[in-house]
């Protein structure tokens, strides 16, 4: 399901996500964490598509870091909310295209310690 992305792409190549952690997501990545997330902006014609590795996260710090008021939409107690969680994205590649100057995937491959 659509989720939104919460902070910048910090140094370690990992993306957050805001969640409920009993939801169906949270079920499915903690059985699969191998995932995919897609980001498409059709007015400019680029794609980009990223795989990686997810795990939920309950670290009240790292939530407060990342919060953001938009977010009271999804979850009105905000941080109060009894179940809110993060699901983290560890980045292995990223493949992005640009329709405007060509269909060739463009690839970034993250290499983390454990894939030296």
């Amino acid at each position: 399901y659509p989720m939104s992305k919460s902070g910048d792409l910090n140094s370690d190549a990992t993306l957050w996500f805001f969640t409920y952690g009993g939801s169906h997501k949270v079920t499915e990545v903690e059985h699969h964490p191998q995932v995919n997330v897609s980001f498409v902006s059709p007015e400019q014609q680029w794609f980009i598509s990223i795989s990686g590795s997810s795990q939920l996260v309950k670290d009240r710090n790292k939530m407060r870091e990342l919060w953001k008021p938009e977010l009271q939409t999804w979850f009105p107690k905000g941080l109060n909310e009894p179940d809110i969680a993060l699901l983290n994205v560890k980045i292995n590649q990223v493949n992005y295209w640009d329709s405007v100057s060509s269909f060739k995937p463009q690839i970034i491959s993250f290499l983390t310690p454990s894939g030296l």
